[in-house]
């Protein structure tokens, strides 16, 4: 509108209201109205006040807490590393699976639309939860799977978008370092349809054949499971709120290929000074040549696996200096 037609506009309006209410109530009005907006801008003022003196107090404590978050992705070895290391490791102070009363705090960055999640409330949470009651020297880890994947379970949860969870936890633990753990895509989903298939059968439910799960997965812009099978894409979306520096890839192939003790090496520069001396081979049955899993991958199968993440292993192969074509990853 142009400026002079909204002054004459507003000359109009006042005039109007004068002869209805009189001069002397068009001022009460206006003397009112100028009231309200000066205890809504008091209210809003105290309310950016305490919410900047909390985030800044836990600004604060974050600064001095060395924090690893293990996203992800599942199907890598994140069980045996939650059970046999996180939970059980007195020099870390764990948060994730199984999860415990911490579940919630998860649930709601995992979970929650915007507009039923509080930012200030989640610090305080993570404040009174995580930061205070870590001790001295404990290395806080978060290791939760779903933070990427989709639960495989009958009623699973409806989650919010990666890059809507990635930057709720560059809120919560800006300082923090990123785990991925990785496996080559072809064990990836071939894990993923086994779990699915016995979390379902375990309730009663009936998993499609293989052949169908698989190509279903792709039928929607978007469907519930198998979003990872591009690793770089979930990566790239971390990188944008955590720095390139701040995130590792374990391949769990590191075991089967150069052994036991060259993967615990390389835990070992992620987890900082903690003991890994209890850490045994036993902790990973399933890497045991002996033990032999049912593959459910075709050579068609492959094929699309390939077309899907061929290219970015390629690039993942040579930006993080991983021989991942060596470790049976799809590459092209």
């Amino acid at each position: 509108m142009d400026k002079h037609l909204g002054e004459i506009k507003a000359v109009k309006i006042m005039q109007e209201s004068q002869n209805k209410i009189g001069k002397t109530g068009v001022q009460t009005f206006l003397n009112n109205r100028s009231r309200d907006y000066a205890q809504k801008f008091k209210d809003f003022q105290c309310n950016a006040e305490k919410s900047f003196i909390l985030e800044n107090t836990c600004l604060n404590i974050k600064a001095t807490m060395r924090t690893l978050l293990h996203v992800g992705f599942g199907h890598s070895g994140t069980k045996s590393l939650q059970l046999n290391i996180f939970k059980k490791t007195p020099a870390i102070f764990y948060v994730g699976i199984p999860l415990t009363h911490y579940g919630g705090i998860l649930s709601n960055i995992k979970y929650l639309e915007d507009e039923d999640y509080s930012a200030p409330q989640m610090l305080q949470e993570v404040e009174n939860e995580i930061f205070k009651k870590r001790a001295k020297n404990q290395l806080i880890v978060i290791s939760d799977e779903t933070l990427v994947e989709q639960p495989l379970i009958k009623n699973t949860p409806a989650m919010m978008p990666t890059g809507l969870i990635a930057k709720r936890l560059s809120e919560l633990f800006d300082k923090a370092d990123i785990l991925f753990t990785i496996r080559n895509q072809f064990s990836y989903i071939s894990s993923a349809y086994r779990v699915l298939k016995e979390n379902r059968a375990t309730d009663g439910s009936v998993t499609d054949e293989f052949g169908i799960w698989f190509k279903g997965q792709f039928s929607q812009t978007r469907n519930l499971f198998l979003r990872n099978i591009d690793y770089l894409k979930t990566i790239n979306i971390y990188k944008k709120y955590f720095p390139s520096s701040k995130i590792t890839l374990l391949p769990l192939e590191i075991i089967t290929l150069e052994g036991f003790n060259a993967y615990k090496k390389e835990l070992q520069k992620i987890l900082y000074d903690v003991d890994l001396s209890s850490f045994k081979q036993e902790s990973y049955p399933i890497q045991n040549k002996s033990i032999k899993q049912k593959s459910f991958i075709d050579e068609e199968t492959k094929a699309k696996i390939k077309e899907i993440c061929g290219a970015s292993n390629r690039e993942l192969q040579k930006t993080v200096g991983l021989p991942l074509e060596k470790y049976g990853y799809p590459i092209v």
